[in-house]
């Protein structure tokens, strides 16, 4: 595959038929940009349980599996799914969500051919492509509320709980920062039309304060728990759309990220019940 800039633009190769099935932004970004692997950078924040992290990563994978098949993109996709698991007991264990984004932004900036395959050198890979933008982050508040459930029909285990995805590009982008004049500007004018415009100028002044969540008092902490089953899906919200805040805005959703959601109707079998062996 072969990126076409034009300008400030990207065209698709010449004859690609841009896809409108399910995950077409990735299939098509991976077209447009001329870099075909995609999948997030996983890293290990607990190691108080070894034996329970190889059913999360094992469970992790087949609920991926499950979605390309249920969308029928297995034959497209699979193929160039790339699962890079990070581990560093030293570095890693109970690491804040602060650390973790600097040390993917350094992985994300050695891109290369060499280390992650042909295309990756491509001018628009670093700027479109969710693998080098966004990734997933297992503490042990996420590992403590997985658990799976088993789908009879289907044959699998459904994973319930939730994995923080972190923002790579977080306070380290002009467009980053969600400010007052930026979030009216995106509102229908009529949920705004009558403020008091004096008003609107000092609190674009004044950045409201929130309770701190690992040190961080900013309304959009640039990570957020999200449903560890669906990962497929968020790599797939996760492309570009318009501005650069509003990629981030619409999938951060306003929510600070207190600790994993559990819904008590969905919960399944604790981890280490958890048979991967299972077939009936």
């Amino acid at each position: 595959m072969a990126s076409f800039p034009h300008g400030n633009r990207l065209r698709y190769p010449p004859g690609y038929k841009p896809a409108t099935t399910g995950y077409h932004k990735t299939i098509n970004t991976r077209a447009v940009v001329g870099y075909p692997k995609w999948g997030f950078v996983i890293y290990r924040g607990t190691y108080n349980d070894d034996k329970l992290w190889p059913k999360c990563v094992a469970l992790l994978k087949g609920s991926v599996n499950h979605w390309l098949r249920d969308r029928n993109q297995e034959d497209v996709l699979q193929l160039d799914l790339v699962w890079t698991i990070v581990e560093d007991r030293e570095t890693l264990d109970g690491a804040p969500k602060e650390a973790v984004r600097t040390r993917f932004r350094k992985w994300a900036a050695g891109r290369s051919v060499e280390r992650d395959g042909p295309g990756a050198d491509g001018p628009w890979v670093g700027k479109r492509c969710p693998r080098f933008r966004f990734c997933v982050y297992v503490d042990q508040a996420s590992l403590d509320s997985l658990t799976a459930w088993w789908i009879p029909h289907e044959k699998y285990w459904s994973l319930r709980g939730q994995v923080a995805m972190i923002n790579g590009i977080h306070g380290h982008h002009d467009e980053d920062t969600l400010s007052h004049a930026a979030i009216r500007t995106a509102r229908p004018k009529d949920e705004y039309e009558g403020e008091d415009e004096g008003e609107d100028d000092e609190s674009e002044d004044e950045e409201e304060v929130y309770s701190p969540i690992e040190g961080n008092t900013s309304r959009d902490v640039g990570w957020r728990y999200k449903d560890a089953d669906l990962l497929v899906t968020w790599y797939e919200e996760l492309h570009k759309q318009g501005m650069e805040w509003e990629t981030w805005h619409h999938f951060y959703e306003g929510e600070r990220p207190y600790c994993p959601k559990v819904d008590a109707g969905t919960l399944g079998e604790p981890l280490a019940m958890v048979d991967l062996s299972r077939k009936e």
